[in-house]
């Protein structure tokens, strides 16, 4: 899973294009709030931790859902467990996804927020459920996910029409898109999940040491289902090439 200890105040701290990125995630919770915001019914004690939390990290002060949608530039989720004791999706805000709806993952458990992706429920599903079991009040984690896109905007949900990396994708026409992720444990055992996403440019990835190799690795190694899961099927075996020419020199 590639865990490691995380602190919220950085994590959650103005980045470099904060003007941008709250400008956006105001825009679209006016455009479409119920495609990016999930609020609890009936109320949420979880949600109030989670608040409580981004206001400590923040400096903000976020009175409710709606402010930490509009004011916190991370997309953040809580995850509340329910009678049986499975997590399941409660509230958030999410306007920077990768592909996916937070309001079709509304209620969901992990599972079935994990299902569309390739062996992954099969391959860590226990190890992520161990691993939320264990997360304790005030522990902070973060792991870091990534793809490659065709669009270098933050906003990726599936209204949009977003493209796709075709075959003869060139390593200044694809993007490097991170995900940076965080863990943090509620005192009433639920847990708030935050994802801060940026985006680079390949050719320019290329040229930190080491990462055109490890991309290209990854790339070759990479299962056909997850290939296809990530949009990068009919790029890959392209952009493995040019990104082995540029780690040869």
């Amino acid at each position: 899973m590639g865990m490691r200890r995380g602190e919220g105040v950085g994590f959650f701290g103005r980045g470099p294009e904060a003007g941008a990125v709250l400008a956006e995630r105001r825009r679209l919770v006016a455009e479409a709030w119920e495609e990016y915001v999930l609020v609890p019914e009936g109320g949420s004690v979880g949600v109030g931790e989670a608040l409580g939390l981004m206001r400590g990290w923040t400096g903000l002060g976020l009175a409710g859902v709606r402010e930490a949608a509009e004011e916190v530039e991370t997309d953040w989720m809580v995850l509340e467990r329910d009678g049986c004791g499975e997590f399941r999706v409660r509230a958030g805000a999410v306007c920077f996804a990768s592909g996916w709806s937070l309001r079709e993952k509304a209620g969901q458990t992990v599972a079935e927020v994990h299902g569309p992706v390739p062996g992954l429920e099969e391959g860590l599903g226990k190890s992520i459920a161990v691993f939320l079991d264990r997360l304790g009040p005030g522990s902070v984690w973060c792991r870091d996910n990534w793809g490659l896109s065709a669009d270098p905007g933050r906003d990726h949900h599936p209204r949009r029409a977003v493209a796709r990396l075709e075959a003869g994708a060139v390593l200044d026409g694809a993007w490097l898109r991170l995900e940076e992720q965080l863990f943090a444990g509620l005192g009433s055992g639920g847990v708030l999940f935050a994802i801060r996403v940026t985006s680079h440019r390949l050719d320019e990835v290329a040229r930190v040491g080491g990462a055109a190799a490890g991309l290209a690795e990854a790339l070759r190694t990479m299962t056909e289902p997850v290939a296809e899961y990530k949009g990068v099927a009919a790029a890959r075996e392209g952009l493995a090439g040019l990104l082995e020419r540029a780690a040869a020199g």
